[in-house]
């Protein structure tokens, strides 16, 4: 009758589970969608060496536009935690559990980063500009930026430790890991546009940002089509993780 019991109690605990994982997994879909949507609201904006006042005429002419783009940012914070915690568990079940905890720590502070630079861009899109001086608009606005880049550099680290993971494991498929790589290289050449990032090379955050939206679609597709927990420790390619 024990038996009987703990064996019903671990069913409802790995169905449990599963549920959690793919509703976590829905998450990164969910979270790509509100991405598309805080980019589309968002009007273009100057770069951070444009002199003070064209910075504050911005935001006086596009704060409306600008907040509703930070409410998307927020709110895709908690579909993309969801998300990165389902993908990091389930490659640690796989047993590369070094890269799990790299990816999971990477993609956590990276969104920490992010939700900073959104707080500062939502405070100067609702209150600064008003209140504030050019200057200080230009002084937030700069720390906001640098802020994003930051959260980049801890996005590639997440994308990288993830994908060579997924490389490395039967978990997903293989070539969703190569995307993941492109995008980590685009996120780390992105860096080199800090000074200027209307130049040549600020074309590349763009296109880490599409690389990194895509990968994460489709590893979300692939958790929700590939569902399972206990086949998949001992799926490493090599001992070493």
């Amino acid at each position: 009758m024990a038996v009987a019991t703990d064996t019903a109690r671990h069913m409802e605990t790995r169905s449990s589970g599963e549920r959690w994982e793919r509703y976590a997994a829905a998450g990164g879909i969910l979270f790509v969608v509100m991405v598309v949507v805080s980019i589309l609201a968002l009007p273009e904006n100057p770069g951070s060496s444009a002199p003070a006042a064209e910075l504050a005429a911005y935001y006086a002419g596009h704060h409306g536009a600008d907040l509703v783009s930070d409410y998307w940012s927020f709110a895709g914070s908690i579909p993309f935690v969801m998300f990165l915690v389902a993908l990091s568990g389930r490659l640690y079940r796989a047993g590369i559990r070094t890269l799990a905890f790299v990816a999971l720590g990477a993609g956590l502070i990276g969104e920490a980063f992010e939700l900073i630079a959104t707080a500062i861009e939502f405070a100067l899109a609702s209150s600064v500009y008003k209140y504030g001086s050019p200057d200080l608009v230009k002084a937030l606005y700069v720390i906001a930026s640098k802020e994003f880049y930051v959260s980049n550099a801890f996005y590639a680290f997440f994308l990288a430790a993830a994908s060579i993971a997924l490389l490395r494991a039967t978990v997903l498929a293989r070539w969703v890991g190569g995307i993941g790589l492109a995008g980590a290289a685009a996120f780390i050449l992105s860096a080199a546009s800090i000074a200027n990032p209307h130049g040549p090379l600020g074309i590349m955050l763009l296109v880490a940002e599409a690389l990194s939206l895509l990968w994460i679609l489709l590893t979300s597709v692939l958790m929700l089509r590939r569902p399972g927990r206990a086949k998949e420790t001992g799926s490493v390619r090599s001992p070493a993780n």
